[in-house]
């Protein structure tokens, strides 16, 4: 016996189908970048060295699909760059290849803390806190956060913790009083604010909350002093700096610098120059003083024809080390991109009296006594 299917039900079966097709197909766009991704970042008024390194680095990560160090670096361009967006999809592909890299977690949650995901930022961070209880900026950041969410207790709990590992920190001594204040525990909240006012005696906002301080303790004279304070010339709001995500990279990159310098090779051999140059800033933090990695900083600003640029890092490692003569005769070729062909004449000059007999820099020196000769 042939059993026939309701029309009307085949109508609701196909409508239902279309709808969690979608529903797929949504949520797998939305849960990786792909090609078409890319180009829509870097199709509009983007600068071309920005648009180099967002393409680059997707293209090794697109190569490297299971490389987590590679899909990391990625989401960092991004993030770099503010497109928060982007990134935060792409550390969470990071993190699905190594779910327990502190790092991964704590950059995911600062772009999901600018995006204003604050509930998965927090999320974030308590991971992090997990993975790694020890680093302290973690601690100011779920503070932060629970502040914002009226928790301050808990909030005034991680600030102070913070506080135990950078007792000198201003701005955790700051937000920490305003904590203490919004708690009124003022008696507190005045032993942190003298602490700010020590190190930052016009600053707005600590003058203020000592002002009200000083009001709920009943301490009148002190009030009128602060709110004399307030009146006179010089008070002004001091954006007081704190370890962010940026340094955070930077402290853990300290400890293998080697890492960036091989991955800007690789991208040197495909002459992908922006992300090169990615690379290398970043082991420039942790070498701050090599000044091999300058000189190639500068190099790549010469082959995307950043002349200016490229001579400002030449002068650094030379400012290091001014011996090296590969990084004068780059700077001498830069200068001639500019103009400056008394300057490039000089240190083809000087590369031959560091080396009488160097020979990478000869055809160099017979232009430019051409050049002289003529000038004369």
């Amino acid at each position: 016996m042939t059993h026939q299917i309701n029309p009307f039900l085949q109508l609701r079966i196909l409508i239902l189908l279309v709808i969690f097709s979608s529903i797929f197909i949504t949520t797998k766009s939305f849960s990786q970048i792909t090609q078409e991704d890319i180009q829509t970042l870097t199709s509009g008024e983007i600068a071309l060295p920005v648009k180099k390194a967002i393409l680059g680095s997707y293209s090794f990560a697109k190569d490297s699909p299971s490389d987590f160090k590679v899909q990391l670096q990625l989401a960092k361009v991004l993030a770099s760059h503010d497109l928060h967006k982007w990134a935060q999809l792409q550390y969470m592909e990071a993190i699905k290849l190594n779910p327990d890299n502190m790092e991964a977690h704590y950059l995911n949650g600062i772009s999901l803390e600018l995006l204003g995901e604050s509930e998965s930022s927090l999320a974030e961070y308590q991971k992090c806190a997990v993975l790694d209880p020890d680093y302290a900026p973690l601690s100011f950041r779920i503070g932060e956060l629970l502040g914002r969410a009226g928790k301050i207790e808990a909030s005034v709990e991680y600030l102070k913790k913070y506080l135990q590992r950078r007792p000198d920190c201003v701005a955790g001594q700051r937000r920490l009083a305003q904590s203490l204040v919004t708690a009124e525990r003022y008696t507190e909240a005045k032993e942190y604010l003298s602490k700010v006012l020590l190190v930052h005696p016009n600053e707005k906002i600590s003058l203020t909350s000592m002002a009200t301080v000083q009001l709920r303790l009943g301490n009148m004279e002190e009030l009128a002093e602060y709110q004399k304070l307030l009146t006179e010339d010089g008070v002004e709001n001091i954006a007081f700096s704190l370890i962010d995500a940026l340094e955070f990279n930077v402290e853990l990159l300290n400890k293998s610098p080697n890492i960036w310098i091989t991955k800007s090779e690789e991208f040197d051999k495909t002459k992908q120059f922006s992300c090169a140059i990615v690379c290398l800033k970043i082991a420039n933090e942790g070498r701050p003083n090599d000044p091999v990695v300058l000189d190639r900083i500068g190099r790549n600003y010469f082959r995307l024809g950043k002349y200016r640029k490229a001579v400002r890092y030449f002068n650094r490692s030379l400012s290091i080390d001014g011996s090296r003569t590969i990084t004068l005769h780059n700077r001498a070729l830069a200068f001639i991109e500019i103009g400056k062909i008394q300057s490039a004449i000089q240190d083809v000059e000087l590369i031959f009296v560091l080396e009488p007999d160097n020979n990478r820099s000869s055809a160099l020196k017979k232009q430019l006594d051409a050049v002289n000769r003529d000038r004369r």
